[in-house]
């Protein structure tokens, strides 16, 4: 944004810089999935790399962390806005590893992403479901 504002400025005292800005903002449009990527990719290896399992993503919207799981296979609602849609959980293969990526809406236009193994997460389903329950021998078979 700041990039925008200077070359406004600039192109009110040098008419050329009009071409600048419309090149940059072209180059925005057009780039915008392939950064949107790149910053979700580098957050996922990250948490692996460090073992966390989970961080608040302060400088994504959920929006575009929404559509990135669209992309990758998380399963929607039909409906625009729809509560339901505040938590996706989709499958990524990361180094040779399945791992289950979970991109949930958070405080203030925040994104949590939570990173953990199929083998963990299946895990994590099994002991908040108690490990007797019906659906808990379901997922074990």
């Amino acid at each position: 944004m700041l990039v925008i504002i200077a070359l406004i400025i600039i192109s009110i005292f040098f008419p050329p810089g009009w071409f600048a800005l419309a090149a940059y903002v072209v180059y925005l449009v057009l780039t915008k999935k392939k950064r949107r990527n790149r910053v979700i990719m580098f957050e996922v290896r990250r948490l692996i790399a460090t073992g966390q399992e989970e961080t608040i993503l302060k400088h994504l919207y959920y929006e575009a962390a929404k559509s990135f799981a669209a992309e990758h296979g998380a399963s929607m609602s039909p409906y625009k806005n729809d509560p339901e849609d505040d938590c996706l959980i989709f499958d990524m293969a990361i180094g040779g590893k399945e791992y289950s990526v979970c991109v949930q809406r958070w405080m203030k236009d925040e994104t949590m992403l939570t990173v953990k193994t199929k083998g963990k997460a299946k895990e994590d389903l099994i002991n908040s479901l108690g490990k007797d329950s019906f659906l808990a021998e379901m997922l074990n078979k």
